[in-house]
Formats: structure tokens, sequence, C-alpha cells
């Protein structure tokens, strides 16, 4: 079912959770939840600029094309 979260022993994650998907392949929002469910205190790392997630390889080739386009600037700048 579920082992404490030791370090994720065995990389278990709590039945149901983690959209279906092992500790290796979770989201990252699903790991941080399951960090406050077992105890951990959680808190926000506040950014500046905006910021891309990056889940798979279609994602970074969008990044990739949004930014030979010059388009990329409308959702992250590293100068402003």
């Amino acid at each position: 079912m579920f082992e404490p979260a030791t370090g994720f022993p065995g990389r278990q994650t709590p039945v149901g959770w983690a959209d279906g998907k092992d500790f290796d392949n979770m989201y990252m929002t699903s790991f941080i939840q399951s960090l406050i469910a077992t105890g951990w205190e959680v808190r926000p790392a506040f950014t500046e600029n905006g910021w891309l997630e990056v889940d798979t390889v279609h994602d970074l080739k969008i990044y990739e094309d949004l930014a030979r386009d010059g388009l990329l600037i409308k959702f992250y700048d590293p100068d402003r």
C-alpha cells in the first residue's frame, strides 16, 4: 500500500495518488502532495521572470520552437 516517507523507501506512493504513476514518473505536484501528507513542511519558492515546465521531450521541442520564433519571451524572460 504505502511506506512512510523516510526517503520514500521502496519508492512507493500512496494508492490512488501520483495520477497512477510510480515514484520515478509522478508529477511534481503529486510528489509535493505526498510530502505534505507524510508530515513534511513544504514552502513555496517564488520566481521572477516566469518559468517553464518541461515534462516531456515534446514539451522541450515546443519551447525550442517558440524560442527560435522569438515567442518564448511571452512566457519566460531571463533578462527582465
